[in-house]
């Protein structure tokens, strides 16, 4: 999508976002709105440039999202909320007492889902620059989280999440058309897909008990704001295992020159906190082959006048894939 069309994109959802914002009583407000991968975020700022106004975050739905899944995301927020009070997005409800509402204006095809969340401050993090005390504050963080989420169970009218590991078949024609750059490709997803298979068999006989993930836990979705580490971007939490997370995280380790003493801090901080060990440290390469498998699916839903960028992303994430498939088990 181009800047032009990006732009067109967030006018067209303005007038929704400012239906909404009625909705739950912010009526005098500054928005900015930004693209993201399924929906449409607006930082939502007090009018005139008040220092001490609320600051929030208000996301608009894609037209498919799942209402189960939403949530599912803003209970599990609300309960970590009760003791991580802004490190996490807090959820706020309507006028009419409401976590999401339904909003549709003409030009925007759909009811579309909206939640309002109190903005996350912080300052992001790069992965090749973040230093090992704070990854392993990220690992301490991290477990806490999970430790949090053993014996958190949501609502059994809620419809269970879609189990992340993708069929082999469904994925391969899926990435018919990065082959060209990736020749083994459709041999690397099969692979991957396997050893997560093998991974996840391991984790169940091991019987260590799942807990709630955040289901993408990147750097990128990480702020830092008086050397605490905070969180963004939940709206993918699933019950799953605590590695799941931890191999999103090692994935922007990996660029690193000091690897190894990274996601020994990462893993270090984790272990301090975590009373259950997932042996994470032997099913890391398992999961994040997975994640790389996730982020090229994602990468073929891409608009088509972004292929050739799309395809150079393919060829890194190839190579990280056999990287991955070779490490030792």
């Amino acid at each position: 999508m181009s800047e032009f069309d990006a732009q067109s994109e967030i006018d067209r959802f303005e007038r929704l976002a400012r239906k909404a914002l009625v909705l739950f009583g912010l009526d005098e407000v500054e928005i900015e709105g930004r693209i993201g991968s399924s929906n449409v975020l607006f930082e939502i700022l007090p009018a005139g440039g008040d220092a001490e106004g609320a600051h929030y975050a208000l996301r608009v739905g894609s037209r498919d999202a799942s209402s189960d899944q939403v949530m599912r995301e803003l209970l599990w927020l609300t309960r970590l909320c009760q003791h991580e009070a802004g490190a996490v997005p807090e959820p706020i409800l309507s006028r009419s007492g409401r976590l999401v509402e339904s909003v549709s204006v003409q030009g925007v095809s759909g009811f579309r889902l909206v939640v309002l969340l109190r903005w996350v401050e912080g300052r992001p993090l790069d992965a090749g620059q973040v230093s090992l005390d704070t990854i392993a504050d990220i690992g301490r963080f991290l477990a806490r989280i999970h430790e949090r989420g053993r014996a958190y169970r949501w609502p059994e009218e809620l419809e269970r999440p879609i189990d992340p590991l993708p069929v082999a078949a469904d994925l391969a024609h899926r990435l018919r058309q990065f082959r060209e750059r990736a020749d083994d490709l459709d041999v690397l997803v099969d692979r991957a897909i396997d050893l997560a298979r093998r991974s996840r068999g391991a984790l169940d006989a091991a019987a260590t008990g799942s807990t709630i993930v955040h289901g993408d836990f990147r750097i990128a979705n990480l702020r830092v704001q008086d050397a605490s580490i905070r969180a963004i971007g939940f709206d993918r939490c699933r019950r799953g295992y605590g590695v799941e997370d931890l191999a999103s995280i090692d994935l922007g380790l990996r660029r690193r020159d000091d690897v190894d003493e990274a996601r020994a801090a990462l893993l270090e901080g984790y272990g301090s906190e975590s009373g259950v060990s997932d042996r994470a440290d032997e099913h890391i390469a398992a999961h994040a082959a997975l994640a790389t498998l996730d982020e090229l699916r994602r990468l073929a839903v891409r608009d088509a006048h972004l292929l050739p960028k799309t395809l150079d992303w393919v060829e890194r994430l190839a190579a990280l894939l056999r990287t991955l498939l070779d490490e030792p088990e």
